[in-house]
């Protein structure tokens, strides 16, 4: 098991949108909520699917000048925590 530590944002967007339709990877995942900042625990393998579905979509998330939008930059901090870590 790995501990991964999160934004607030960064959890929230993996919860409601990423693993919105995965229950299963969803159920494998413990979280500890320390104000700003929240500590996930969970196998190795669930951090690469979820970084996984970050990475298939991140590209759709940069605005005209190939800038990253809000999402962008949540998504891009979430494959960077999930990958480096």
């Amino acid at each position: 098991m790995r501990h991964y530590e999160l934004s607030k944002d960064e959890y929230d967007f993996i919860v409601n949108t990423l693993l919105a339709e995965r229950e299963d990877l969803l159920q494998q995942i413990s979280i500890i909520a320390e104000d700003d900042t929240i500590k996930v625990v969970m196998d190795e393998d669930i951090g690469d699917e979820i970084r996984e579905l970050a990475g298939d979509i991140v590209g759709l998330h940069f605005d005209e000048n190939y800038e990253p939008t809000k999402i962008g930059v949540i998504l891009e901090s979430i494959i960077d925590k999930l990958y480096y870590n």
